[in-house]
């Protein structure tokens, strides 16, 4: 969901505030995606494990989950006036467009879940600054 609007200066959202709070719930829905739903941004189900792997898998283990590094390492760095989130992880680029044997399973992306939770905020800051 949308947290409450990060408040700066003279009790106004302030662009950056808006940033802050743009990144802070996409890097959320990343991690939801890697930890929880387990489907692209566009909604279709990530591809399952090979019967190979999945024989050699640890009892209870998860898609992209098996040591929780890439979920850690979801982050959103804010440049300029643009928030980009993502992985640090050299592997994270395999599993977002897959290579050789590994099918592509997408984390990274907006869905239309997304872009309404994001729309809210932005609604929230064009409130407040009509407000002031």
């Amino acid at each position: 969901g949308v947290e409450p609007a990060t408040v700066h200066g003279e009790g106004r959202l302030g662009a950056q505030g808006l940033l802050t709070q743009g990144g802070g719930e996409l890097e959320a829905q990343t991690r939801e995606r890697l930890s929880e739903t387990k489907t692209a941004p566009d909604g279709k189900p990530w591809k399952p494990w090979s019967r190979r792997y999945a024989a050699r898998a640890k009892p209870n283990a998860k898609l992209l989950e098996r040591t929780g590094k890439m979920i850690d390492s979801i982050a959103f760095e804010i440049g300029g006036d643009a928030v980009t989130v993502g992985s640090n992880m050299v592997y994270a680029a395999t599993h977002q467009f897959g290579r050789g044997n590994i099918p592509a399973r997408p984390f990274l992306g907006v869905s239309d879940e997304n872009v309404e939770d994001i729309g809210a905020l932005v609604m929230k800051f064009i409130t407040a600054e009509a407000a002031r």
